[in-house]
């Protein structure tokens, strides 16, 4: 089952409830400067919408876009995310100091059949390049997310929903 609400999309003003299966809230045939947005059950409970729920459920949407986007750049996994950071502080220590103990770079420089000063900066490189894109996804998810914070209506939660991921990338 699925619940929703139908709202309009200038003042944030709530025109309807409904429930239905699975899916029913995008096939809704609405008037222009209508919206609909799929809300838990327990916002609808009240006389009044509950919006803090709907805001705390959207947020960790937002959460979850962030993350589907980031790996676009980097694979999942703590034990991965790991790896990247110890392989990042070898190759800036390695481009420092050519001496510095590397395991994790020497190792797959190995597998590689390359150099560990080619895939130092490599990894150097790629360090450089997801720090500016990693950074731009985290700026869109918290600018999301204060959005979110300080939505007074459906329009306004619904606006701070609308995040271009792929400007990270840009």
């Amino acid at each position: 089952m699925e619940f929703y609400v139908v709202f309009d999309k200038q003042s944030g003003d709530l025109k309807w409830r409904g429930q239905g299966p699975e899916g029913c809230a995008a096939i809704q045939v609405l008037e222009d400067g209508l919206a609909a947005m799929v809300v838990p059950q327990e916002a609808l409970r009240g006389a009044d919408l509950d919006l803090d729920l709907i805001k705390s459920l959207t947020a960790k949407q937002v959460d979850g876009a962030a993350e589907a986007f980031r790996l676009h750049f980097v694979s999942d996994g703590a034990g991965q995310m790991l790896t990247y950071q110890y392989k990042a502080a070898e190759a800036a220590a390695y481009l420092m100091d050519s001496s510095a103990p590397v395991p994790f770079l020497a190792a797959e420089a190995e597998a590689r059949n390359m150099t560990i000063a080619d895939l130092a900066a490599e990894v150097a490189a790629r360090v450089a390049q997801w720090t500016l894109i990693g950074s731009r996804i985290e700026g869109l998810r918290m600018g999301a997310k204060a959005a979110l914070i300080a939505a007074a209506n459906l329009a306004e939660i619904s606006a701070a929903l609308a995040v271009d991921w792929n400007a990270a990338a840009a």
